[in-house]
């Protein structure tokens, strides 16, 4: 499956430390690479890492996280399933933001 490393006009997947993880992440759950592979590889710290993925992700990469490691998607059911974990993770977050409000609401109406 074609995965985008494109971003408007930049190539991050020229630039390091974005070529580095780039290049070590293989496509398919079968090719995953869990964290600790990729911190040596690129000999990045875990934070570093963690959050140069992120960025990745934000500049529209698909760059999917699972038990097995990090992978591109290789074809149409793993990014549907990946999409699905991901929306589940999302709804998770908001119930619990949810209560949080709704107990600020409380606190704010008892003042």
């Amino acid at each position: 499956m074609k995965h985008n490393i494109h971003s408007g006009t930049a190539c991050y997947y020229e630039m390091p430390p974005y070529c580095n993880i780039l290049s070590a992440i293989g496509e398919g759950a079968a090719n995953a690479r869990q964290r600790s592979e990729l911190l040596k590889i690129t000999g990045m710290q875990d934070r570093e890492l963690r959050k140069t993925i992120e960025f990745l992700r934000r500049q529209g990469v698909v760059i999917i996280s699972d038990e097995h490691g990090y992978f591109f998607p290789a074809d149409e059911a793993e990014l549907r399933s990946y999409i699905t974990q991901e929306s589940r993770r999302a709804e998770s977050v908001t119930y619990t933001l949810n209560s949080a409000k709704e107990l600020l609401r409380q606190i704010k109406e008892d003042q």
